[in-house]
């Protein structure tokens, strides 16, 4: 009985780190309406596409590095293709949060260093997807 408390205080530990580390909903520290943003941006296509800034500047996937030194690139409205929501417990998600109310997002591969990255700002009121690097290399 004596190990009871012990007990109890890492398995409460254990849990948090559990709940903290899931893909299904977006962080925690998040503020409530880019977690509602976040959500309709990937269910709803039309909302999606209200709130992106085309022509977005970005990286394509697989990007050539010399390549992209020379020219700036920018993803097209025409053929944008629409995101979902990440669920898959291969990918972990990392938030930062950035001057000027702009969350930066990165989804990475938890077992190579490749992943996407994504940067959404507040303009005039509205959450908005302003920058969109496609897989990639990420560095640790």
């Amino acid at each position: 009985m004596k190990y009871f408390p012990l007990f109890f205080v890492i398995f409460t530990m254990l849990n948090s780190c559990q709940s903290g580390s899931s893909n299904r909903g977006v962080d925690a520290s998040l503020p409530d309406d880019f977690k509602k943003f976040y959500e309709k941006f990937h269910t709803d296509s039309s909302y999606q596409m209200k709130h992106i800034i085309f022509p977005l500047e970005g990286i394509p996937s697989y990007a050539d590095s010399l390549g992209l030194v020379a020219n700036n690139f920018y993803w097209q409205e025409i053929n944008w293709d629409l995101h979902k929501n990440i669920t898959d417990e291969s990918y972990r998600k990392e938030y930062s949060i950035l001057p000027n109310d702009i969350i930066n997002e990165k989804l990475i591969l938890k077992d190579k260093p490749i992943g996407l990255q994504r940067r959404f700002a507040k303009i005039s009121g509205e959450w908005m997807l302003i920058y969109y690097v496609g897989l990639n290399s990420i560095r640790q």
